[in-house]
Protein backbone atom coordinates (compact mmCIF):
# COMPACT_ATOMS: atom_id res chain seq x y z
CA UNK A 1 0.00 0.00 0.00
CA UNK A 2 0.96 3.55 -0.75
CA UNK A 3 2.88 5.78 1.95
CA UNK A 4 1.21 8.29 0.48
CA UNK A 5 -1.86 7.59 1.86
CA UNK A 6 -0.52 7.32 5.72
CA UNK A 7 0.98 10.61 5.51
CA UNK A 8 -2.29 11.90 3.71
CA UNK A 9 -4.23 10.86 6.88
CA UNK A 10 -1.11 11.97 9.09
CA UNK A 11 -0.66 8.31 10.66
CA UNK A 12 1.46 5.57 11.13
CA UNK A 13 -0.08 2.27 8.89
CA UNK A 14 -2.37 0.89 11.12
CA UNK A 15 -5.29 -1.90 11.39
CA UNK A 16 -7.64 0.04 13.67
CA UNK A 17 -10.54 1.59 11.86
CA UNK A 18 -11.10 3.63 14.61
CA UNK A 19 -7.70 5.49 15.03
CA UNK A 20 -8.50 6.43 10.90
CA UNK A 21 -11.66 7.70 11.68
CA UNK A 22 -10.26 9.87 14.63
CA UNK A 23 -6.96 10.93 12.36
CA UNK A 24 -9.50 11.57 8.86
CA UNK A 25 -11.72 13.61 11.70
CA UNK A 26 -8.82 15.84 12.62
CA UNK A 27 -7.23 16.28 9.13
CA UNK A 28 -10.55 17.48 7.96
CA UNK A 29 -10.85 20.27 10.08
CA UNK A 30 -7.95 21.65 8.80
CA UNK A 31 -8.80 21.62 5.20
CA UNK A 32 -11.09 24.24 3.64
CA UNK A 33 -13.13 22.01 1.51
CA UNK A 34 -14.36 25.10 -0.87
CA UNK A 35 -10.49 26.98 -1.55
CA UNK A 36 -8.74 23.58 -1.67
CA UNK A 37 -11.63 20.72 -3.16
CA UNK A 38 -8.65 18.55 -4.32
CA UNK A 39 -7.23 17.94 -0.66
CA UNK A 40 -10.07 17.34 0.32
CA UNK A 41 -11.00 14.38 -2.74
CA UNK A 42 -7.56 13.50 -1.84
CA UNK A 43 -8.27 12.89 2.10
CA UNK A 44 -11.64 11.36 1.10
CA UNK A 45 -9.62 9.03 -1.52
CA UNK A 46 -6.71 8.23 1.37
CA UNK A 47 -9.53 7.52 3.95
CA UNK A 48 -11.55 4.91 2.19
CA UNK A 49 -8.24 3.14 1.36
CA UNK A 50 -6.91 2.96 4.84
CA UNK A 51 -10.59 1.49 6.08
CA UNK A 52 -10.25 -1.18 3.15
CA UNK A 53 -6.88 -1.84 3.74
CA UNK A 54 -7.79 -2.25 7.98
CA UNK A 55 -10.76 -5.27 6.84
CA UNK A 56 -9.19 -6.54 4.49
CA UNK A 57 -6.58 -7.22 6.76
CA UNK A 58 -9.11 -8.48 9.53
CA UNK A 59 -10.41 -10.65 6.92
CA UNK A 60 -7.11 -12.55 6.11
CA UNK A 61 -5.96 -12.95 9.81
CA UNK A 62 -9.64 -14.78 10.83
CA UNK A 63 -8.78 -18.14 8.59
CA UNK A 64 -4.85 -18.11 9.91
CA UNK A 65 -6.44 -17.92 13.18
CA UNK A 66 -8.62 -20.77 12.31
CA UNK A 67 -6.02 -22.95 10.67
CA UNK A 68 -3.77 -22.46 13.45
CA UNK A 69 -6.89 -23.88 16.12
CA UNK A 70 -7.10 -26.34 14.00
CA UNK A 71 -3.93 -27.98 13.66
CA UNK A 72 -2.89 -27.09 17.65
CA UNK A 73 -1.43 -30.58 18.63
CA UNK A 74 -0.01 -29.24 21.87
CA UNK A 75 -0.42 -32.05 24.66
CA UNK A 76 -3.91 -32.35 25.90
CA UNK A 77 -5.47 -30.09 22.89
CA UNK A 78 -7.90 -32.65 21.86
CA UNK A 79 -8.56 -34.03 25.67
CA UNK A 80 -11.25 -31.56 26.40
CA UNK A 81 -13.57 -30.56 23.34
CA UNK A 82 -14.45 -26.93 22.98
CA UNK A 83 -18.26 -26.11 22.75
CA UNK A 84 -18.86 -25.47 19.17
CA UNK A 85 -19.73 -21.25 18.40
CA UNK A 86 -23.15 -20.54 18.11
CA UNK A 87 -23.32 -19.80 14.61
CA UNK A 88 -23.57 -15.92 13.33
CA UNK A 89 -26.45 -13.74 13.25
CA UNK A 90 -27.98 -13.43 9.60
CA UNK A 91 -29.30 -10.42 10.54
CA UNK A 92 -26.35 -7.30 10.14
CA UNK A 93 -26.01 -4.98 13.00
CA UNK A 94 -27.76 -1.61 12.85
CA UNK A 95 -25.73 0.83 12.29
CA UNK A 96 -25.41 3.67 15.44
CA UNK A 97 -27.30 6.72 13.81
CA UNK A 98 -30.54 3.98 13.10
CA UNK A 99 -30.14 3.16 17.05
CA UNK A 100 -30.23 6.73 17.83
CA UNK A 101 -32.91 7.77 15.53
CA UNK A 102 -35.04 5.19 17.44
CA UNK A 103 -34.49 5.76 20.35
CA UNK A 104 -35.13 9.51 20.54
CA UNK A 105 -38.55 8.89 18.26
CA UNK A 106 -39.19 6.38 21.13
CA UNK A 107 -38.64 8.37 23.99
CA UNK A 108 -40.34 11.66 22.14
CA UNK A 109 -43.31 9.93 21.41
CA UNK A 110 -43.61 8.09 24.47
CA UNK A 111 -45.27 8.50 27.82
CA UNK A 112 -41.97 8.56 30.01
CA UNK A 113 -41.99 12.30 31.51
CA UNK A 114 -39.89 14.67 29.61
CA UNK A 115 -37.97 15.93 32.44
CA UNK A 116 -36.88 12.37 33.75
CA UNK A 117 -35.60 11.62 29.83
CA UNK A 118 -33.96 15.26 28.95
CA UNK A 119 -30.42 14.13 29.15
CA UNK A 120 -30.67 10.84 27.77
CA UNK A 121 -32.57 12.86 24.30
CA UNK A 122 -29.89 15.29 24.85
CA UNK A 123 -27.16 12.39 24.78
CA UNK A 124 -28.43 10.68 21.67
CA UNK A 125 -28.90 13.80 20.07
CA UNK A 126 -25.54 14.85 20.29
CA UNK A 127 -24.16 10.88 19.45
CA UNK A 128 -26.16 11.46 15.99
CA UNK A 129 -25.01 14.52 15.27
CA UNK A 130 -21.52 13.81 15.82
CA UNK A 131 -21.35 10.29 14.48
CA UNK A 132 -18.86 9.70 11.23
CA UNK A 133 -21.83 9.14 9.28
CA UNK A 134 -22.30 12.84 9.41
CA UNK A 135 -19.45 13.07 6.65
CA UNK A 136 -21.52 12.16 4.05
CA UNK A 137 -23.30 14.93 2.61
CA UNK A 138 -26.20 13.20 2.00
CA UNK A 139 -26.71 11.84 5.20
CA UNK A 140 -26.03 14.76 7.01
CA UNK A 141 -28.80 17.04 4.79
CA UNK A 142 -30.96 14.02 5.77
CA UNK A 143 -30.69 13.99 8.98
CA UNK A 144 -30.85 17.89 9.61
CA UNK A 145 -34.47 17.74 8.35
CA UNK A 146 -35.42 14.97 9.92
CA UNK A 147 -34.02 16.75 13.28
CA UNK A 148 -35.72 20.19 12.38
CA UNK A 149 -38.82 17.78 11.83
CA UNK A 150 -38.53 16.01 15.16
CA UNK A 151 -38.37 19.02 17.12
CA UNK A 152 -41.45 20.66 15.72
CA UNK A 153 -43.40 17.66 15.71
CA UNK A 154 -42.53 16.60 19.36
CA UNK A 155 -42.63 19.71 20.97
CA UNK A 156 -42.05 20.23 24.15
CA UNK A 157 -41.00 16.87 24.52
CA UNK A 158 -37.74 17.61 21.86
CA UNK A 159 -36.72 20.28 23.96
CA UNK A 160 -33.15 18.01 24.54
CA UNK A 161 -32.80 17.94 21.00
CA UNK A 162 -32.35 22.08 20.27
CA UNK A 163 -28.65 23.33 21.60
CA UNK A 164 -26.76 20.06 19.72
CA UNK A 165 -28.99 20.76 16.38
CA UNK A 166 -28.73 24.43 16.65
CA UNK A 167 -24.36 24.46 17.76
CA UNK A 168 -24.51 21.46 14.71
CA UNK A 169 -25.89 23.14 11.79
CA UNK A 170 -25.40 26.96 12.73
CA UNK A 171 -29.46 27.50 12.22
CA UNK A 172 -28.95 30.80 14.27
CA UNK A 173 -26.99 32.45 11.38
CA UNK A 174 -29.37 31.04 8.83
CA UNK A 175 -31.78 32.81 9.92
CA UNK A 176 -30.49 36.04 8.79
CA UNK A 177 -30.32 34.66 5.14
CA UNK A 178 -33.55 35.82 3.32
CA UNK A 179 -34.09 32.39 1.83
CA UNK A 180 -33.85 30.55 5.08
CA UNK A 181 -36.32 27.42 5.19
CA UNK A 182 -39.28 28.08 7.10
CA UNK A 183 -38.70 24.76 9.79
CA UNK A 184 -35.19 26.50 10.78
CA UNK A 185 -36.79 29.61 11.30
CA UNK A 186 -39.56 27.89 13.66
CA UNK A 187 -36.55 25.67 15.24
CA UNK A 188 -35.00 28.85 15.96
CA UNK A 189 -38.19 30.45 17.31
CA UNK A 190 -38.81 27.59 19.88
CA UNK A 191 -35.09 27.96 21.21
CA UNK A 192 -35.64 31.32 22.27
CA UNK A 193 -38.88 30.79 23.76
CA UNK A 194 -37.64 28.24 25.46
CA UNK A 195 -34.29 31.22 26.37
CA UNK A 196 -36.79 33.04 27.69
CA UNK A 197 -38.76 30.78 29.96
CA UNK A 198 -35.03 29.97 31.10
CA UNK A 199 -34.24 33.75 31.46
CA UNK A 200 -36.90 33.78 34.64
CA UNK A 201 -35.94 33.42 37.97
CA UNK A 202 -37.47 31.04 40.49
CA UNK A 203 -40.41 32.46 41.96
CA UNK A 204 -40.77 35.21 39.50
CA UNK A 205 -44.80 36.35 39.00
CA UNK A 206 -44.52 35.77 34.83
CA UNK A 207 -42.84 32.09 35.75
CA UNK A 208 -45.19 30.81 38.28
CA UNK A 209 -47.99 32.31 35.77
CA UNK A 210 -45.94 29.91 33.01
CA UNK A 211 -46.22 26.75 35.54
CA UNK A 212 -50.10 27.38 36.48
CA UNK A 213 -50.93 26.87 32.98
CA UNK A 214 -48.78 24.03 32.55
CA UNK A 215 -50.96 22.48 35.45
CA UNK A 216 -54.64 21.38 34.82
CA UNK A 217 -55.47 21.02 38.65
CA UNK A 218 -54.54 24.48 39.45
CA UNK A 219 -57.78 26.30 39.64
CA UNK A 220 -57.94 30.24 38.12
CA UNK A 221 -58.14 32.65 41.07
CA UNK A 222 -57.97 36.47 41.26
CA UNK A 223 -54.35 36.93 42.92
CA UNK A 224 -52.58 35.81 39.81
CA UNK A 225 -54.95 36.49 36.73
CA UNK A 226 -53.19 39.71 35.59
CA UNK A 227 -49.99 37.72 35.08
CA UNK A 228 -51.17 35.15 33.66
CA UNK A 229 -53.11 37.67 31.34
CA UNK A 230 -49.84 38.91 30.59
CA UNK A 231 -48.45 35.05 30.03
CA UNK A 232 -51.32 34.46 27.43
CA UNK A 233 -50.60 38.06 25.66
CA UNK A 234 -46.67 36.97 25.72
CA UNK A 235 -47.59 33.35 24.06
CA UNK A 236 -49.67 34.97 21.69
CA UNK A 237 -47.41 37.45 20.19
CA UNK A 238 -43.86 36.96 20.96
CA UNK A 239 -43.51 33.86 22.06
CA UNK A 240 -46.10 31.85 19.95
CA UNK A 241 -44.42 28.18 20.84
CA UNK A 242 -44.90 28.33 24.14
CA UNK A 243 -48.27 27.32 23.29
CA UNK A 244 -47.04 23.72 22.96
CA UNK A 245 -45.97 23.77 26.73
CA UNK A 246 -49.63 25.17 27.97
CA UNK A 247 -52.09 22.62 29.39
CA UNK A 248 -55.33 22.73 26.87
CA UNK A 249 -57.95 22.65 30.23
CA UNK A 250 -55.83 24.33 32.36
CA UNK A 251 -55.91 27.62 29.58
CA UNK A 252 -59.54 26.88 28.57
CA UNK A 253 -60.03 26.99 32.88
CA UNK A 254 -58.69 30.31 32.85
CA UNK A 255 -59.56 32.07 29.45
CA UNK A 256 -63.18 31.71 30.65
CA UNK A 257 -62.20 33.09 34.25
CA UNK A 258 -60.28 36.26 32.81
CA UNK A 259 -63.47 36.64 30.69
CA UNK A 260 -65.82 36.14 33.52
CA UNK A 261 -63.39 38.84 35.47
CA UNK A 262 -63.78 41.62 32.75
CA UNK A 263 -67.67 41.79 32.47
CA UNK A 264 -67.84 41.40 36.38
CA UNK A 265 -65.60 44.72 36.63
CA UNK A 266 -66.99 46.06 34.01
CA UNK A 267 -70.32 45.76 35.04
CA UNK A 268 -69.30 47.13 38.91
CA UNK A 269 -67.32 50.21 37.72
CA UNK A 270 -70.78 51.34 35.38
CA UNK A 271 -73.17 50.84 38.46
CA UNK A 272 -70.38 52.87 40.25
CA UNK A 273 -70.51 55.50 38.26
CA UNK A 274 -74.47 56.05 38.06
CA UNK A 275 -74.55 56.10 41.80
CA UNK A 276 -72.24 58.92 42.08
CA UNK A 277 -74.28 60.47 39.71
CA UNK A 278 -77.22 60.53 41.75
CA UNK A 279 -75.44 61.53 44.69
CA UNK A 280 -73.85 64.88 43.28
CA UNK A 281 -77.41 65.88 42.26
CA UNK A 282 -78.46 65.19 45.97
CA UNK A 283 -75.79 66.98 47.31
CA UNK A 284 -76.61 70.14 44.79
CA UNK A 285 -79.89 70.09 45.47
CA UNK A 286 -79.27 70.86 49.20
CA UNK A 287 -78.03 74.21 50.95
CA UNK A 288 -74.56 74.88 50.73
CA UNK A 289 -72.82 74.90 47.37
CA UNK A 290 -68.98 74.22 49.40
CA UNK A 291 -70.36 70.69 50.54
CA UNK A 292 -71.16 70.06 46.74
CA UNK A 293 -67.78 70.71 45.69
CA UNK A 294 -66.28 68.63 47.88
CA UNK A 295 -68.42 66.54 47.36
CA UNK A 296 -67.18 66.19 43.54
CA UNK A 297 -63.76 65.88 44.52
CA UNK A 298 -64.33 62.53 46.57
CA UNK A 299 -66.25 61.49 44.42
CA UNK A 300 -63.31 61.68 41.30
CA UNK A 301 -61.10 60.35 43.92
CA UNK A 302 -63.11 57.68 44.54
CA UNK A 303 -63.69 57.04 40.73
CA UNK A 304 -60.07 57.18 40.17
CA UNK A 305 -59.25 54.62 42.35
CA UNK A 306 -62.16 52.41 40.76
CA UNK A 307 -60.67 52.53 37.31
CA UNK A 308 -56.94 51.75 38.62
CA UNK A 309 -58.64 48.90 40.40
CA UNK A 310 -60.26 47.40 37.36
CA UNK A 311 -57.35 47.97 34.79
CA UNK A 312 -56.32 44.37 33.82
CA UNK A 313 -52.87 45.40 33.13
CA UNK A 314 -50.02 44.06 35.78
CA UNK A 315 -48.83 45.92 38.19
CA UNK A 316 -46.09 48.25 36.85
CA UNK A 317 -44.15 47.53 40.26
CA UNK A 318 -44.15 43.58 39.06
CA UNK A 319 -40.98 43.34 36.88
CA UNK A 320 -41.75 41.24 34.11
CA UNK A 321 -38.13 39.26 32.21
CA UNK A 322 -37.82 39.98 28.52
CA UNK A 323 -35.40 37.66 26.81
CA UNK A 324 -32.13 39.52 25.22
CA UNK A 325 -33.05 36.96 22.33
CA UNK A 326 -36.55 37.92 21.75
CA UNK A 327 -36.93 42.26 22.46
CA UNK A 328 -40.78 43.36 22.23
CA UNK A 329 -41.83 44.16 19.10
CA UNK A 330 -40.80 47.75 17.45
CA UNK A 331 -43.02 49.27 15.09
CA UNK A 332 -41.80 50.95 12.12
CA UNK A 333 -40.96 54.61 12.49
CA UNK A 334 -38.03 55.85 10.57
CA UNK A 335 -38.00 54.49 6.77
CA UNK A 336 -34.14 54.33 6.40
CA UNK A 337 -33.64 53.04 9.33
CA UNK A 338 -36.06 49.97 9.10
CA UNK A 339 -35.21 49.21 5.84
CA UNK A 340 -31.34 49.10 6.52
CA UNK A 341 -32.42 46.64 9.11
CA UNK A 342 -34.88 43.98 6.94
CA UNK A 343 -31.75 44.24 4.56
CA UNK A 344 -29.11 43.58 6.27
CA UNK A 345 -30.91 40.54 8.43
CA UNK A 346 -32.09 39.26 4.75
CA UNK A 347 -29.36 39.77 2.71
CA UNK A 348 -25.92 37.58 3.25
CA UNK A 349 -23.17 39.43 2.98
CA UNK A 350 -21.78 43.09 4.13
CA UNK A 351 -25.28 45.15 2.69
CA UNK A 352 -27.19 47.64 4.12
CA UNK A 353 -29.52 50.45 3.12
CA UNK A 354 -26.47 52.39 0.66
CA UNK A 355 -26.37 49.27 -1.67
CA UNK A 356 -30.09 49.62 -1.95
CA UNK A 357 -30.11 53.20 -2.63
CA UNK A 358 -27.84 52.23 -5.99
CA UNK A 359 -30.54 50.54 -7.53
CA UNK A 360 -33.52 52.47 -7.76
CA UNK A 361 -36.11 49.88 -8.67
CA UNK A 362 -35.73 48.42 -5.44
CA UNK A 363 -34.84 51.49 -3.74
CA UNK A 364 -39.02 52.66 -4.66
CA UNK A 365 -40.57 48.82 -3.92
CA UNK A 366 -38.80 48.93 -0.50
CA UNK A 367 -40.25 52.16 0.22
CA UNK A 368 -43.33 51.42 -0.83
CA UNK A 369 -43.49 48.40 1.14
CA UNK A 370 -42.67 50.18 3.94
CA UNK A 371 -45.02 52.39 3.54
CA UNK A 372 -48.07 49.99 3.13
CA UNK A 373 -46.71 48.36 6.70
CA UNK A 374 -46.36 51.34 8.51
CA UNK A 375 -49.82 52.44 7.89
CA UNK A 376 -51.13 49.05 9.07
CA UNK A 377 -49.07 49.48 12.34
CA UNK A 378 -46.87 46.53 11.20
CA UNK A 379 -43.58 45.90 13.41
CA UNK A 380 -39.99 45.65 12.56
CA UNK A 381 -39.99 41.59 12.48
CA UNK A 382 -43.48 41.58 10.06
CA UNK A 383 -41.81 44.36 7.38
CA UNK A 384 -38.68 41.79 7.47
CA UNK A 385 -40.58 38.98 6.34
CA UNK A 386 -42.60 40.95 3.76
CA UNK A 387 -38.87 42.21 2.68
CA UNK A 388 -37.68 38.86 2.45
CA UNK A 389 -40.55 37.64 0.41
CA UNK A 390 -40.09 40.56 -2.35
CA UNK A 391 -36.83 39.88 -2.48
CA UNK A 392 -37.45 35.82 -3.35
CA UNK A 393 -40.34 37.75 -6.03
CA UNK A 394 -37.97 39.83 -7.54
CA UNK A 395 -34.68 37.29 -7.54
CA UNK A 396 -36.69 35.10 -9.76
CA UNK A 397 -37.61 38.03 -11.90
CA UNK A 398 -33.94 39.65 -12.26
CA UNK A 399 -32.46 35.81 -13.74
CA UNK A 400 -33.17 36.76 -16.83
CA UNK A 401 -31.32 39.97 -17.06
CA UNK A 402 -28.22 38.94 -15.15
CA UNK A 403 -25.06 40.99 -16.19
CA UNK A 404 -22.25 38.92 -18.11
CA UNK A 405 -20.24 39.14 -15.40
CA UNK A 406 -22.91 38.06 -12.10
CA UNK A 407 -23.55 35.17 -15.37
CA UNK A 408 -20.47 34.09 -15.04
CA UNK A 409 -19.57 34.32 -11.61
CA UNK A 410 -22.76 31.98 -10.90
CA UNK A 411 -22.21 29.53 -12.97
CA UNK A 412 -18.52 29.38 -12.47
CA UNK A 413 -19.62 28.38 -8.72
CA UNK A 414 -21.89 26.00 -9.55
CA UNK A 415 -19.43 24.15 -11.37
CA UNK A 416 -17.31 23.95 -8.47
CA UNK A 417 -20.09 22.65 -6.85
CA UNK A 418 -20.91 20.09 -9.53
CA UNK A 419 -17.11 18.85 -9.49
CA UNK A 420 -17.21 18.68 -6.02
CA UNK A 421 -20.17 15.76 -6.04
CA UNK A 422 -18.93 14.12 -9.45
CA UNK A 423 -16.67 12.05 -8.65
CA UNK A 424 -18.10 10.56 -5.12
CA UNK A 425 -21.35 10.87 -6.31
CA UNK A 426 -22.67 11.03 -9.64
CA UNK A 427 -26.76 10.95 -8.65
CA UNK A 428 -25.92 14.42 -5.98
CA UNK A 429 -24.32 16.27 -9.03
CA UNK A 430 -26.89 15.20 -11.52
CA UNK A 431 -29.38 16.27 -9.12
CA UNK A 432 -27.58 19.52 -8.23
CA UNK A 433 -27.26 20.42 -11.68
CA UNK A 434 -31.09 19.84 -12.39
CA UNK A 435 -31.79 22.19 -9.49
CA UNK A 436 -32.63 19.12 -6.97
CA UNK A 437 -30.30 18.69 -4.38
CA UNK A 438 -29.87 22.30 -2.63
CA UNK A 439 -29.20 20.64 0.89
CA UNK A 440 -26.31 18.74 -0.32
CA UNK A 441 -24.33 21.50 -0.91
CA UNK A 442 -21.64 22.05 2.16
CA UNK A 443 -22.79 25.12 4.04
CA UNK A 444 -19.43 27.31 3.16
CA UNK A 445 -20.78 26.90 -0.52
CA UNK A 446 -23.67 27.75 0.33
CA UNK A 447 -22.99 30.70 2.08
CA UNK A 448 -20.62 32.04 -1.35
CA UNK A 449 -23.90 31.41 -3.08
CA UNK A 450 -26.09 33.32 -1.48
CA UNK A 451 -24.03 35.80 -1.17
CA UNK A 452 -23.76 35.93 -5.27
CA UNK A 453 -27.37 36.18 -5.12
CA UNK A 454 -27.94 39.27 -2.70
CA UNK A 455 -25.48 40.68 -5.34
CA UNK A 456 -27.93 39.78 -8.27
CA UNK A 457 -30.87 41.36 -6.05
CA UNK A 458 -28.77 44.56 -5.61
CA UNK A 459 -27.34 45.22 -9.15
CA UNK A 460 -30.13 43.67 -11.46
CA UNK A 461 -32.40 46.63 -12.08
CA UNK A 462 -34.15 45.67 -15.41
CA UNK A 463 -36.58 42.94 -14.15
CA UNK A 464 -37.99 40.30 -16.19
CA UNK A 465 -41.71 38.77 -16.39
CA UNK A 466 -43.01 36.57 -13.72
CA UNK A 467 -42.09 33.18 -14.14
CA UNK A 468 -44.67 29.93 -14.76
CA UNK A 469 -42.35 27.89 -13.34
CA UNK A 470 -41.16 26.47 -16.79
CA UNK A 471 -37.33 26.51 -17.48
CA UNK A 472 -36.56 26.34 -21.34
CA UNK A 473 -33.06 26.08 -22.20
CA UNK A 474 -31.82 26.33 -25.66
CA UNK A 475 -28.28 25.41 -26.29
CA UNK A 476 -26.48 27.45 -29.35
CA UNK A 477 -25.14 25.02 -32.00
CA UNK A 478 -21.53 25.81 -31.26
CA UNK A 479 -21.58 25.64 -27.76
CA UNK A 480 -23.62 21.92 -28.04
CA UNK A 481 -20.70 21.09 -30.24
CA UNK A 482 -17.94 21.97 -27.99
CA UNK A 483 -20.01 20.16 -25.20
CA UNK A 484 -20.75 17.01 -26.46
CA UNK A 485 -17.06 16.83 -27.65
CA UNK A 486 -16.05 17.59 -24.17
CA UNK A 487 -18.11 14.93 -22.37
CA UNK A 488 -16.73 12.00 -24.45
CA UNK A 489 -20.01 10.76 -24.98
CA UNK A 490 -21.95 9.64 -27.99
CA UNK A 491 -24.21 11.61 -29.24
CA UNK A 492 -27.44 10.36 -28.56
CA UNK A 493 -26.40 9.44 -25.09
CA UNK A 494 -25.53 13.07 -24.50
CA UNK A 495 -29.12 14.00 -26.27
CA UNK A 496 -31.05 11.83 -23.80
CA UNK A 497 -28.67 12.97 -20.48
CA UNK A 498 -29.69 16.68 -21.63
CA UNK A 499 -33.30 15.01 -21.58
CA UNK A 500 -32.77 13.90 -18.00
CA UNK A 501 -32.01 10.86 -19.33
CA UNK A 502 -29.31 7.90 -19.07
CA UNK A 503 -27.32 7.28 -15.96
CA UNK A 504 -26.26 9.84 -12.82
CA UNK A 505 -22.93 10.09 -14.43
CA UNK A 506 -23.68 10.75 -18.26
CA UNK A 507 -26.26 13.55 -16.95
CA UNK A 508 -23.29 14.63 -14.86
CA UNK A 509 -21.23 14.48 -17.26
CA UNK A 510 -23.36 16.30 -19.55
CA UNK A 511 -24.39 19.19 -17.61
CA UNK A 512 -20.35 19.87 -16.59
CA UNK A 513 -19.22 20.11 -20.08
CA UNK A 514 -21.87 22.07 -21.60
CA UNK A 515 -21.09 24.73 -18.59
CA UNK A 516 -17.87 24.36 -19.37
CA UNK A 517 -18.32 24.73 -23.14
CA UNK A 518 -20.50 28.11 -22.24
CA UNK A 519 -18.10 29.62 -20.22
CA UNK A 520 -15.20 29.17 -23.32
CA UNK A 521 -18.24 30.49 -25.74
CA UNK A 522 -18.06 34.14 -26.84
CA UNK A 523 -20.20 36.88 -24.46
CA UNK A 524 -22.75 37.17 -27.77
CA UNK A 525 -23.04 33.51 -28.14
CA UNK A 526 -22.83 32.53 -24.53
CA UNK A 527 -24.62 35.06 -22.12
CA UNK A 528 -28.35 34.13 -22.91
CA UNK A 529 -27.13 30.33 -22.00
CA UNK A 530 -25.20 31.52 -18.75
CA UNK A 531 -28.50 33.36 -17.62
CA UNK A 532 -30.94 30.43 -17.99
CA UNK A 533 -28.43 27.34 -16.68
Amino acid sequence: MSKAIWTTLGIARTHDETAIRRAYSARLKTIDVDADPAAFMALRDAFAAARAYARRSVAQTEPVLANAAASDDRPGAGDAAEPSAAPPDPTPAKPDWVEDIEAIQQIVYGSAPREATFDEVQARTAHLLDGPAMEAIDHAANVERWTAETILSGMPRTNAMLQPAIERFGWIDRTRQWNCPPAILHVVQRYADCHFIGSLADGDDVKRAFEMLRDPLQPPGARFAPQIERMLQIAATSHPTLQHDFDRDAVAAWTAFLDHRRGQWSYRLKAGAVSKVDAIRRIFSQRGRWRGWLAIVVALNLLRLVVSWHDPSPNPGVPIAVSPTAPAPQLLANKERDIDVAVRESLVGNFGIDDVERNPTLYEALGTLWKNDQSARATQAKFTSDVRDLFERRYNRALPNLSYALAVQRQKLRLEQARAFATRDPAACADLMEGAAVDRIPPAMVERMRELDSRVLLETRKLGPASDGERRIAIPAAIGRDARARSGLGESVFHDALLGKGTPEQRCRTRISVMDAALAAPEKTALSLLRTL
